[in-house]
């Protein structure tokens, strides 16, 4: 055995010296051209610069050593030749250490892996949406506190999962496809609070009244929730709660071609290219119940407004994968950018209802924030694009079993988020002419606001830290 290795060895010095250096010319060079393809045991399209890990599995199996021919008799030295093995005699391996089989398989080395992330998505813009504050303050901004809102809404690490697959279309490979998915647990960022019976803390909604006819007048004011007002000569006491909440969903999927693109021992360069979709999804809802008590105009006041977005992106994708490094331990890096549309659909809607001391409910198409001057589904398709980075290190359990950690960063350029589409005034307040509230006729002296001019755009990203298992076949 020892002395056909070295025979072996001898004969695969000969083969180098008379190779050029293994770069991406050697992947796309023609099967009888390849240096390995004249040595028994090797497939007639093997060569070396498909491969990325330990030397050894370079080495022929020793049943298969071949014989050497007398040389030449002129001068000038020549590379050994060796006549082809008989397949149905033989099972010889290839560089990359597979059978030789006369039927070919569709996909070689077909691999599919698992990665748990921990990942944070950049925070959201909201105006101050509920607040609270001494009575004779009445919840109004600025002087009142802000509960929720009048900063960016993020909920911290959030867990994710992240599911990949590929294979080669040819044993040395030099050209594989492959696909992911991937989705993100969704984010969740709430507010709730209650009154006791006596109005007691008190909270509002604040906003910007452009209404001339309101009591307080045009400049900044509230909806009181909860807490003790006067009526004229009537004292009334507000008890109830308020509920607000922001969730955003992440959500993506892939799938692309990768060609070799430039290769040596312990490096590779791959071309990556395919196509993309992502979706992100954003929604903020506030709403509010306020008993009275006593219950001279009514028992029992609601209203929810509500302003949601889905954005859906369709596109390319083309970037560059490197791998180095050689045995247990691999370091990836991919970068890559998708081009493409982002299809943007808001949607705004309000209700509202008021049940009177007898117990019958009127409801009416209008919130507070979401009125008719502003309520309505729209939808736009703007260019977008898509950057994408991925840091990876991938180590050898055995054979078969891979395991990795990793870092991942995606930006969106274009995007519709929930709360950029409440419009604001002076002091970032919501901007509303209140005579649409409960039913009531707007009155033009106030304005069509809160008016809806547009979908207003934005940018987004995530990043992640990810631990995975890779098995491959």
């Amino acid at each position: 055995m020892t002395s056909r290795i070295a025979k072996l060895t001898v004969t695969a010095v000969v083969l180098l010296m008379g190779a050029s250096p293994s770069h991406a010319a050697d992947a796309a060079a023609l099967s009888g051209d390849s240096p390995f393809a004249q040595v028994s045991g090797f497939g007639p399209n093997a060569s070396y610069s498909g491969y990325i890990g330990d030397d050894s599995e370079l080495v022929a199996p020793p049943e298969l050593a071949p014989s050497f021919p007398k040389a030449a008799s002129f001068a000038a030295p020549s590379v050994p030749s060796y006549a082809p093995l008989d397949s149905a005699k033989y099972s010889g391996k290839d560089a990359k250490g597979k059978g030789v089989d006369s039927h070919q398989p569709w996909v070689y080395s077909p691999w599919i892996s698992f990665e748990y992330m921990h990942t944070w998505l950049e925070g959201r813009d909201t105006p101050p949406l509920v607040s609270t504050s001494p009575p004779g303050v009445q919840g109004i901004v600025p002087g009142a506190n802000v509960l929720f809102g009048g900063e960016e809404l993020s909920g911290g690490l959030q867990p994710a999962g992240k599911l990949s697959f590929g294979g080669w279309f040819d044993a040395s490979e030099r050209l594989g496809a492959g696909g992911k998915f991937f989705a993100v647990q969704t984010e969740t960022v709430g507010f709730h609070a209650a009154s006791d019976v006596n109005g007691v803390p008190l909270l509002a909604r604040p906003f910007f009244e452009t209404w001339p006819g309101a009591p307080g007048g045009v400049g900044p004011a509230s909806f009181m929730a909860t807490g003790q007002r006067a009526f004229g000569q009537q004292i009334f006491t507000l008890a109830g709660d308020i509920h607000a909440v922001n969730q955003t969903d992440v959500l993506g999927a892939e799938g692309y071609l990768r060609y070799l693109l430039y290769c040596a021992p312990g490096r590779r360069l791959d071309l990556i290219g395919g196509y993309q979709f992502s979706r992100v999804d954003d929604s903020l809802q506030i709403d509010h119940r306020t008993d009275f008590t006593p219950q001279i105009f009514g028992a029992r006041l609601t209203a929810d407004d509500l302003f949601d977005t889905q954005n859906k992106f369709h596109g390319g994708t083309l970037g560059l994968l490197g791998e180095f490094g050689q045995g247990p331990i691999v370091l990836s890096l991919l970068a890559k950018v998708g081009l493409g549309n982002m299809n943007e659909v808001v949607t705004i809607a309000g209700r509202s209802s008021i049940t009177d001391a007898g117990g019958f409910t009127s409801f009416f198409n209008s919130g507070i924030l979401a009125v008719p001057t502003n309520m309505g589904t729209y939808k736009q398709d703007k260019f977008a694009v898509l950057p994408e980075a991925e840091v990876k290190l991938t180590f050898k359990l055995t054979k078969n079993l891979e395991a990795s950690v990793g870092y991942d960063f995606m930006y969106w350029s274009t995007l519709a988020l929930a709360g950029d589409q409440i419009a604001t005034g002076p002091g970032g307040l919501p901007l509303v002419n209140s005579s649409q509230w409960f039913g009531g006729a707007l009155d033009p002296a106030g304005g069509n606001n809160p008016s809806f001019t547009g979908i207003k755009d934005s940018s987004f990203w995530m990043q992640g830290l990810s631990v995975g298992l890779t098995f491959r076949m």
